[in-house]
């Protein structure tokens, strides 16, 4: 019903419990997605959650759901999702302000 509407979630073996949501996102391309630049930001994710910034650990750890729109674990929706690992992804690279607070993720 929304293709391009996804989500950013942390995968459930990484809390040892269910998939947790961090941000939406929007599919801009076959590959590409846009989203909120904090929801990637390695200092943000050292004090949330004592990440690295090594890129290749972020595809253990997310989960990309596109055309979610009911992000309960239960829903129909959910299930019907396709889901993807973060290949790369980059910061704007005047990211500091909300001017700049976006970030595009190849899955």
């Amino acid at each position: 019903q929304f293709p391009w509407i996804a989500a950013l979630l942390i995968k459930s073996d990484y809390y040892n419990s269910e998939p947790r949501y961090v941000c939406s996102a929007s599919l801009v391309s076959s590959c590409n997605i846009i989203t909120a630049a904090h929801c990637l930001d390695e200092q943000h994710f050292r004090k949330q959650w004592e990440l690295t910034s090594e890129p290749s650990l972020f595809k253990d750890i997310f989960d990309i759901r596109i055309g979610v729109h009911n992000l309960s674990l239960n829903s129909t929706d959910f299930h019907q999702s396709q889901s993807y690992s973060i290949a790369n992804f980059t910061l704007h690279s005047d990211y500091q302000t909300l001017d700049t607070e976006h970030a595009t993720v190849k899955k």
